[in-house]
């Protein structure tokens, strides 16, 4: 590394210690906004489902958001293993897949 491009880099690590990023977690009133909610959310009118789905679009998008969306994304993971595993296991004890080839058609 030279030593320019080590200024450089300290110049670009000072502008970002500068910016304030916006850490905070949203607000309620903040997710319901996101999804066009914010009316039934003050009238207390949100089904079942309205509120469900934010936490649930957050646990796709930000898969570390919350304690629910670590467990899930590791049970999306384990299941998509496990039945990778179970299908090969299945395809080689099948009698059909473990026959020798011969053809259909004589």
């Amino acid at each position: 590394m030279t030593y320019t491009t080590h200024r450089d880099t300290q110049e670009t690590l000072q502008i970002l210690d500068g910016l304030e990023l916006d850490t905070d977690k949203p607000t309620e009133e903040d997710i319901m906004k996101k999804f066009g909610l914010e009316d039934e959310f003050q009238s207390g009118d949100l089904t079942c489902w309205q509120r469900i789905k934010p936490r649930i679009w957050a646990t796709f998008e930000e898969p570390y958001s919350s304690t629910f969306a670590k467990v899930g994304y590791v049970e999306f993971t384990l299941i998509g293993l496990l039945s990778a595993s179970l299908s090969s296991a299945q395809n080689e004890t099948n009698v059909i897949t473990s026959l020798p080839s011969q053809p259909i058609f004589r």
